[in-house]
């Protein structure tokens, strides 16, 4: 009578660190999660980019990198410094993307050569891109509490755009496109590089 088999207990009981750690985890990638759903009723994607970057940005600075709060990195597990890690190395690519893509897609060369009309678009589209960059980001500062990270990522930019220019420049600044290459041609890589270095400054 009542031989009813014995409930095992469970093989771990969670202590409250562990508890605490889930609970912050849980916090922190609810709150990316958000980000990244609110940006995505920005209609404008490079804008939308600048927005998760800066608050991805400023979360991982506030308890990563520089915590206001002593001891709060303390309270951080692996795996959430990982996400938030994470996180950040996303929007940081999708920033790229979408604001710079553009400029080396017209730098990009046809199959076969370029006719004079073909090679006047595409310095004319990077030149136009390159100034709605500029605007943007004097709309939008990137990276606005963080001197360091806005140096690095004109750096990035810098490495990303100026050797395609210059590459681009060197083969066809004198094919006689054009007879006022200037009008298409409307800054040389060196000036290219101060602008982008100015949506950072």
């Amino acid at each position: 009578m009542g031989g009813g088999a014995a409930v095992n207990k469970k093989d771990h009981e969670p202590n409250d660190q562990e508890l605490l750690d889930h609970y912050i985890h849980d916090v922190i990638t609810t709150l990316t999660t958000t980000l990244n759903q609110l940006s995505k009723t920005q209609r404008r994607p490079a804008l939308a980019s600048i927005f998760v970057i800066n608050n991805i940005s400023h979360i991982r600075a506030k308890l990563l990198e520089s915590p206001t709060t002593a001891g709060i990195d303390d309270l951080i597990s692996s795996t959430t410094q990982s996400h938030l890690n994470s996180q950040y190395r996303t929007a940081k690519a999708d920033y790229f993307s979408t604001n710079f893509t553009v400029l080396l897609t017209s730098l990009s060369e046809s199959k076969g050569g370029m006719s004079k009309s073909e090679t006047k678009e595409k310095f004319g589209s990077f030149f136009d891109s390159l100034e709605e960059a500029a605007e943007r980001h004097r709309f939008a500062r990137v990276l606005g509490d963080d001197p360091r990270g806005r140096e690095g990522l004109a750096d990035d930019v810098v490495r990303l755009v100026i050797p395609a220019l210059s590459t681009f420049l060197q083969k066809y600044k004198d094919k006689d496109f054009s007879k006022n290459p200037s009008k298409y041609i409307k800054a040389t890589p060196e000036e290219v590089e101060k602008t982008i270095r100015n949506f950072y400054a």
